[in-house]
């Protein structure tokens, strides 16, 4: 399972009223003779949410009958349940018989590739069938390169199916399922791939940590391995580089998406990440850098011209990983937080480049990333930090303490625990409430795990890659 691409699906089941008709539902007989759960079963064939999951038809699988009576456990309402409760789209006017999707994909706001067709089909896709008076869809979860396995309603007894694909003369073809034909797939436009340009530009040794930033003034984001400022004072984004050796390397930019050669800045240690802001409220970008060998942050404060002034090392827990920059006591002065191996360390910033007395926070992982964010939306900035399968938060007091340690494990069992990477903040269902998405290499293979914030410090949780 390592080489394939993961998706595990959960389905917060809310039926809407005034559920659009599948149409005369006439067709006998209403009983299949598909051995099935009784009607309404969960089909937990993926590790359910609170119990919600894909549901069984009963003995009217694959049929245009439902045993309910209504719509509930057909395919097309398993669809919408899901693009609305996973991916944030409203589907309450998603309207149709399934076999309708595929030519009524522009008014559902969808992305249609018709089978066979240059793009393949894609986790969170829909599947879409044809093949007798309703036809069917299902939501892909998985994508390899001779398979194309999806999760369902009213189709299988188990809830999942796995189909051929197959790739000739540049084309891939999702193959027919008995006397089925897949018309092709359909997919949210901000699910589509970013492409981006590269150009490599030379650092000190290993870089470790990457961001985001309109480089080239074209309006359009683009990426690079380090942080960002603008620490000329030119108007122009430039980049530092966490560099893995004992210095960070800054490169100043050009304005059209190219820098300059690099010029270097000796830190206390190992340098293995590194954030900016203003720590002396003089106007000029500032470097925090973390020392993860020697177990400090180096502060290097801006002249504005692009170079700085001597770093100045301030201790932290033992062994830091990652570093993130918030007003913890909201005093309008920047402060930093470390994830360190078996903690996290709070510093406030006194406004003049300096930090007060650390305060170590025992949270009980070894972590390698850190993040900031009101996560549980009373005003205070909280903290979130990737370890080995999990996410634990520390939630804000307001005043540069934190409350105990809440883990959310992602690793559904211990054989998919392995090692952690990165972890950000963003409202990526786009519901006004903060996420968080975290990069981790599982035993079961390479995964993105989102989890879907509620707004008062609980979480759902979604899977992808």
């Amino acid at each position: 399972m390592r080489n394939k691409k993961h998706l595990a699906v959960w389905i917060v089941c809310v039926l809407y009223a005034g559920t659009p008709n599948l149409g005369a539902q006439t067709t006998p007989p209403c009983r299949s003779n598909i051995t099935a759960p009784a009607c309404g079963t969960s089909l937990a064939i993926y590790p359910p949410l609170n119990g919600q999951n894909a549901f069984s038809n009963g003995q009217d699988q694959g049929t245009g009958c439902s045993c309910a009576g209504g719509a509930s456990y057909q395919c097309v309402e398993y669809v919408k349940r899901f693009y609305s409760n996973v991916l944030g789209v409203d589907t309450r006017g998603w309207s149709g018989n399934a076999d309708q999707y595929f030519a009524t994909a522009p008014g559902k706001a969808l992305i249609a590739f018709s089978n066979p067709n240059t793009t393949p089909p894609s986790p969170n896709d829909i599947l879409v069938f044809q093949g007798d008076t309703y036809g069917h869809v299902s939501i892909v979860t998985e994508v390899t390169q001779t398979q194309v396995t999806v999760i369902e309603q009213n189709w299988s007894p188990n809830g999942t199916a796995i189909l051929q694909i197959t790739l000739a003369g540049g084309l891939y073809t999702v193959q027919p399922r008995g006397k089925y034909k897949v018309l092709g797939w359909l997919r949210v436009p901000s699910t589509l791939q970013l492409s981006f340009s590269r150009m490599d530009f030379p650092t000190a040794f290993f870089p470790v940590s990457v961001t985001a930033g309109d480089f080239n003034a074209d309006g359009k984001p683009d990426l690079a391995i380090v942080t960002t400022g603008d620490f000329n004072n030119d108007g122009i984004l430039d980049l530092a580089v966490a560099s893995g050796s004992r210095v960070v390397s800054i490169l100043l930019g050009k304005g059209d998406g190219t820098f300059f050669p690099k010029t270097d800045f000796p830190a206390g240690g190992q340098v293995t990440a590194v954030v900016s802001g203003d720590f002396n409220n003089d106007g000029n970008a500032d470097l925090a850098v973390v020392n993860t060998s020697a177990s400090t942050i180096s502060v290097l404060l801006g002249k504005g011209d692009g170079t700085f002034l001597p770093h100045v090392d301030v201790a932290t827990g033992s062994f830091p990983i990652s570093v993130v920059v918030a007003d913890f006591n909201k005093d309008g002065k920047l402060d930093l937080a470390t994830a360190n191996v078996l903690s996290a360390t709070v510093l406030l910033g006194r406004g003049d480049g300096s930090f007060g007395s650390r305060l170590d926070l025992a949270a009980g992982s070894a972590f390698a990333s850190i993040t900031s964010a009101d996560v549980n939306g009373d005003g205070k900035p909280d903290l979130a930090l990737e370890a080995a399968g999990a996410v634990v938060f520390l939630l804000g007091n307001g005043d540069g303490t934190f409350g105990s340690p809440h883990p959310f494990s992602f690793a559904t069992t211990a054989s998919e625990v392995g090692s952690d990477h990165s972890i950000a903040v963003g409202d990526f269902n786009r519901d006004g409430k903060p996420d968080v998405v975290a990069l981790a290499t599982l035993l079961t293979g390479p995964s993105m795990i989102i989890l879907l914030g509620n707004g008062d410090g609980t979480w759902g949780l979604s899977r992808a890659l």
